[in-house]
């Protein structure tokens, strides 16, 4: 239970900490088409989800987790530090071995290029999970629509290569630090859908967006003047909200593209990689919406 505390604290603390300031994807709003349950998109979170509860969170919450259980009256503290240790140890040897780092697909150290596919499924912490989760559950649902879901997949996984390959090319000096994450791929996916709907609309959670609601609802309940309904979420162009992302990679890719190096923690150059390798989303677009797209009919 201590465990399952310390997560639920995590998670809510860092979406309302990202929430506050940027809007936070959740879903489609209103009309969305889907011709069938988008199973592949819901695969992907599943396989992610998975890897990260069965195989990376025992060991990487493993200190916390033993601060949490500890007990000042066990006489076995010292067993269990030491077993907390070694998996805590064990996790980062995982992430150094599975991360994505050009030295590994260079020299074919540890599992050689298949970094490029196991990077993809691995995550540094249960937020950084979620929130990739709720990107992809917002944006990949009608992209996968748009391409089926075997072309989805493909476009997925090409787009977190390119993210990978892109950071790893581009960084020319400082550490060969690993990078995880589904971040490239999803971004890759966020891309797909600016080209594709940029109209949409999506719902989202932000609090200076709420505040601006909240003001609103209450200035028409008092004066009367429209029909407000109440949500939670506040609705966003498609376009606006994936321009916002983009800039707010560009900036920190340029700087880290100057410096030569990384040491920030969050690999921007993966996210931008994969969002400039949205451009060969035309590739997997079914050829129906792809003749609907070109003949400038909505899709």
């Amino acid at each position: 239970m201590g465990m399952l505390f310390f997560l639920g604290f995590e998670l809510l603390r860092d979406m309302l900490f990202s929430a506050a300031l940027f809007p936070l994807p959740v879903n489609d709003y209103g009309m969305v088409r889907y011709r069938s349950i988008p199973w592949m998109t819901i695969l992907l979170i599943f396989i992610n989800c998975s890897v990260f509860a069965f195989w990376q969170s025992p060991k990487v919450y493993a200190l916390e987790r033993m601060i949490v259980a500890l007990d000042p009256d066990d006489m076995n503290i010292s067993d269990d530090l030491y077993r907390a240790t070694r998996d805590y140890y064990d996790g980062v040897v995982d992430v150094w071995t599975f991360g994505y780092r050009a030295q590994t697909v260079q020299m074919g150290l540890g599992v050689g290029a298949f970094v490029a596919f196991t990077s993809m499924f691995m995550h540094g912490s249960f937020s950084h999970l979620i929130g990739n989760m709720l990107y992809l559950w917002a944006f990949g649902r009608r992209l996968e629509d748009a391409c089926g879901p075997w072309r989805f997949l493909l476009f997925y996984l090409c787009c977190g290569m390119i993210a990978g390959i892109g950071s790893a090319i581009i960084k020319t000096r400082g550490l060969d630090l690993p990078s995880v994450g589904a971040s490239g791929a999803i971004a890759g996916v966020l891309g797909g859908y600016l080209l594709l709907f940029p109209g949409a609309s999506i719902a989202c959670l932000w609090g200076i967006g709420l505040i601006l609601r909240t003001l609103y609802w209450g200035m028409a309940q008092i004066f009367g003047f429209d029909e407000v309904k109440w949500t939670w979420t506040v609705r966003m162009r498609a376009f606006f909200l994936l321009a916002a992302f983009a800039a707010m990679n560009i900036v920190p890719s340029l700087e880290i593209i100057q410096e030569g190096s990384n040491i920030v923690g969050i690999d921007y150059l993966a996210h931008l990689s994969g969002f400039l390798g949205a451009l060969i989303i035309f590739l997997f677009v079914r050829k129906d919406l792809l003749a609907r797209y070109f003949s400038g009919r909505r899709l």
